[in-house]
């Protein structure tokens, strides 16, 4: 009985042999979607801001609507891992960015008739499209071979170079788009955003077939046949018992395969997610360091630019120091995924927590008007992030089975993205009503709090 289940397959890992170059086809088809939708959603933030701000003439105001795509984003990643779930990752992707879609047109409604209630609404469904967005990274893992899913994560996130750099200035292109248009002022670039959208969602719904979830999940499914088969065999053997006893047991397999079966064909929803992470430590691990990398990189990073200004940094300054962040974020990934297959994610949570940690100091000892230290800091931050959010996702997906994993990669990324939402208000208001210091403190409070139960509690999550 022990070698027929040692012989099992990890929790993380497709149970089956799945051809390599399927995985190739998928990694191939999700790096074309990711380029291309990092592309248009990065237009989105900056340019719905504007937008509201010329329509209420209230800067004020026009933060809602950043707050609005943080919403969507919320309020949207369990309800499409529940489809994907259900149905797969083609439909998951394809629905989410197709929302996207609608939601940008709903936008350029809002601009037309100068309605600021509208352009909210849209932002809200544009979030949709930022939720579909993060389940891209979690669908290279599905047929991922064991030892493999970090490259996986970082390949795909590393393909968000392209938007993160491109994507803000594209803005000011499409805005000219048609010379002499009559549409008012941000307008085009959201009909560019729901072409892009409508895109992606053809990419996705055509071409990533097979669907790498269910094809995971049939070979899942297969060899849980196998193993139980395998189990009948070995007791038949080794207790010689009757006929009817032999029935009986393989009665009782069929009855667990076809409850198994039901389980997993139940849609996912936000009870079940959490509950699979409250029963898995790593996994639970994995969560918490993807969420404090990422919410400590947005509070830090969307209040360095005012930060600067506040210094008398010009603006083009400003723009190239945000730019060295987003390259230290994107940049190494495929080399951070390399590593965490190599050594292991608890040695990558450790390095992308210091690296916050340091950034976090040096952001908080650079004064407003230094943009080398300011730079220098950001560029930390994003290199942290890049450990931290990659080596996370990846054992995130090495810790639970097919059947579990979607469920709980909702309700990471739910949780993930609240996280930022509250650390961007929050960070709003701290600097607000005290420094860009403070923050930076309280950010590096965070981030150390983290880093210092990861090490008590040692690689395999307990006390050392």
């Amino acid at each position: 009985m022990a070698t027929v289940a040692s012989a099992r397959p990890p929790a993380g890992s497709p149970p089956a042999p799945v051809p390599a170059r399927v995985q190739r086809r998928v990694l191939r088809v999700l790096l074309c979607l990711q380029i291309l939708f990092s592309m248009v959603i990065a237009m989105s933030g900056p340019v719905v801001s504007l937008l509201a701000e010329r329509i209420t003439g209230s800067a004020t105001r026009a933060g809602f609507t950043q707050a609005s795509i943080f919403c969507g984003s919320v309020a949207c990643a369990v309800p499409l891992a529940a489809l994907s779930a259900r149905y797969g990752r083609r439909v998951g992707l394809a629905v989410g960015q197709l929302t996207g879609a609608v939601a940008a047109g709903v936008v350029v409604c809002g601009a037309l008739l100068d309605s600021f209630p509208l352009v909210v609404i849209g932002s809200f469904g544009i979030g949709g499209a930022i939720a579909a967005g993060f389940q891209i990274r979690f669908a290279a893992t599905d047929l991922a071979a064991d030892g493999r899913h970090g490259r996986a994560v970082g390949m795909v996130t590393w393909a968000s170079t392209a938007g993160g750099v491109l994507g803000p200035s594209l803005v000011g292109i499409t805005d000219k788009l048609v010379p002499g248009s009559p549409l008012p002022e941000f307008t085009s670039p959201f009909i560019v955003i729901a072409a892009g959208l409508v895109g992606t969602s053809l990419l996705a719904y055509g071409f990533l077939r097979p669907d790498p979830l269910l094809l995971a999940r049939a070979a899942e499914n297969a060899n849980a046949e196998d193993a139980n088969a395998e189990d009948a065999k070995a007791e038949d053997a080794k207790a010689e018992r009757a006929n009817t006893e032999r029935a009986n047991t393989e009665r009782e397999h069929a009855d667990a395969g076809a409850a198994q079966k039901s389980a997993t064909d139940r849609p996912a929803g936000l009870r079940a997610g959490l509950r699979t992470l409250r029963h898995n430590a790593q996994a639970r691990r994995a969560v918490v360091v993807s969420t404090t990398v990422h919410a400590v990189m947005i509070a830090l990073m969307n209040m360095a630019a005012l930060h600067m200004h506040h210094g008398g940094v010009s603006v083009g300054l400003i723009g190239i120091v945000i730019s060295v962040h987003v390259a230290g974020m994107y940049l190494p990934s495929p080399l951070v995924g390399y590593l965490v297959d190599t050594y292991g994610s608890y040695r990558l949570f450790v390095t992308g927590l210091a690296l916050q940690f340091a950034a976090a100091g040096v952001l908080f000892a650079s004064p407003p008007h230094s943009e080398a230290g300011v730079g220098a800091g950001l560029l930390l931050l994003g290199a942290g992030w890049a450990a931290g959010f990659v080596a996370g996702s990846a054992a995130l997906s090495e810790a639970l089975p097919i059947s579990q994993r979607v469920p709980a990669q909702g309700a990471c990324d739910l949780i993930i993205q609240a996280a930022s939402a509250v650390g961007a208000l929050a960070a709003g208001l701290v600097v607000a009503q005290l420094s860009y210091a403070v923050l930076a403190a309280l950010g590096g409070a965070a981030v150390l709090a983290v880093l210092l139960r990861i090490l008590w509690t040692g690689p395999r999550g307990r006390p050392a």
